[in-house]
């Protein structure tokens, strides 16, 4: 049995609105979605206390080796490392600082190798692919 994965949703950003007088300047709205073949994922929740040294996430790497998709949040500070797969040439790592929610979504011509994590806290995730 297949599994598909779906991500719908909108960022809205605008002024509150006072009563029956709604305010359309300085708004930004932008609605997003797509759904794609999931034929492999990985979730966990899990407490990592690494505060010095990068560790990898479980399943990454390993149950999902092609992930397309990623969802990581955070509960504290984490540095986080991702290393990519692209079209050609070597492979592109990117370490990025993160509070709270974060999402990575890579074409499925290139994907998420590995990802790892430096902080701690509570962090919970999903990856998907289809390897």
């Amino acid at each position: 049995m297949s599994s598909s994965l779906q991500f719908n949703g909108a960022l809205i950003l605008g002024p509150p609105s006072a009563g029956d007088c709604g305010f359309s300047d300085g708004t930004f709205s932008q609605s997003f979605g797509f759904t794609e073949p999931a034929a492999v994922s990985a979730q966990h929740t899990k407490n990592v206390n690494s505060p010095s040294a990068f560790v990898a996430l479980d399943g990454i790497g390993v149950t999902v080796t092609q992930a397309t998709f990623f969802f990581l949040k955070t509960t504290s500070v984490f540095i986080v490392r991702i290393t990519y797969k692209p079209i050609s040439g070597p492979d592109v790592v990117s370490t990025i600082p993160v509070m709270g929610p974060m999402l990575v979504k890579t074409p499925v011509d290139q994907y998420i190798k590995l990802v790892e994590v430096q902080g701690t806290g509570a962090v919970s995730y999903l990856a998907t692919g289809n390897q």
